[in-house]
């Protein structure tokens, strides 16, 4: 029989800020803080046809429980948009519809976040065209 000793009600940015899809990972940090982390996707509107949707960009965040404290804390938060991808790095990501207006990062389908269980701040994010392609990225922030 296991018993529980106590209980971490987890942080939802997501249902604060009313996204109905998300992605998360929680692991233990080094610090030995749990970490929590959501990665949602900002629809175009008008764009889920109920078996794929456009991506307007989409934006990720680690929340960090401090025992002392009792309270989720956001530690880093970011969003696709926000990112500049410099010419070195722009040839290695996949090519978009280039009618588009927004970013490549901001376009790609993001998800199944994995926080790293060696260091604290490297966060795993996989990317694709098309959340239904075989081929993805692995992003690294």
């Amino acid at each position: 029989m296991v018993m529980m000793k106590s209980f971490v009600s987890y942080g939802s940015l997501c249902k604060k800020k009313r996204i109905a899809s998300y992605d998360r990972d929680v692991a233990v940090g080094s610090d030995g803080c749990i970490r929590y982390m959501e990665v949602w996707a900002h629809l175009v509107p008008g764009s889920d046809n109920g078996v794929t949707y456009t991506p307007q960009d989409w934006g990720a965040a680690i929340e960090r429980w401090l025992e002392p404290d009792k309270k989720w804390i956001i530690s880093h938060e970011l969003k696709a948009s926000q990112i500049a991808v410099d010419d070195s790095h722009s040839g290695l990501l996949p090519r978009v519809e280039a009618a588009m207006e927004s970013p490549i990062l901001s376009r790609l389908h993001a998800g199944h976040p994995a926080l790293s269980l060696h260091e604290d701040d490297v966060v795993y994010i996989m990317a694709k065209v098309d959340h239904r392609d075989e081929q993805s990225w692995m992003l690294l922030t």
